[in-house]
């Protein structure tokens, strides 16, 4: 494959036929222009691409070892894409966590706060405060 960041699936699945065969011809798969012409000539999109199988391929005209290296590509770009959206949801939860934490912390600072505003000044309080926040 490419070095370049693969596109995600949906944005795959957006590609008219020309895009396709132009992100394909970047793709390290050694295919050649009767290969793309099968894919012009079956007006295959990204949205048919991402779903089509090492049968339709041959049934499209490609030769099995062909239609096995796409059909494996495909499996491959799926993989990557399953991989980064479970790598992504874990990115989520753990803002999630982290944000409801501070949340927390910072209502029981506001609460702690109103109650220090409630007790009276004198110095048996702020002794009494000093202990309970040592404790």
């Amino acid at each position: 494959m490419s070095e370049d960041i693969l596109p995600s699936l949906e944005e795959i699945k957006k590609f008219d036929t020309d895009n396709l065969i132009k992100f394909l011809k970047k793709q390290t798969l050694n295919l050649h222009d009767n290969h793309f012409n099968i894919i012009r000539n079956e007006e295959i999109d990204g949205e048919v691409f991402i779903d089509s199988t090492k049968e339709e391929l041959r049934n499209y005209g490609m030769k099995g070892g062909t239609a096995k290296k796409i059909a494996k590509f495909i499996g491959r770009l799926k993989e990557v894409n399953e991989e980064f959206d479970e790598k992504l949801q874990e990115i989520e939860d753990d803002s999630i966590e982290i944000v409801s934490e501070s949340y927390l912390r910072i209502k029981d600072k506001i609460k702690f706060e109103k109650f220090i505003k409630t007790i009276p000044k004198d110095q048996n309080s702020v002794k009494y405060i000093e202990f309970k926040v040592e404790c």
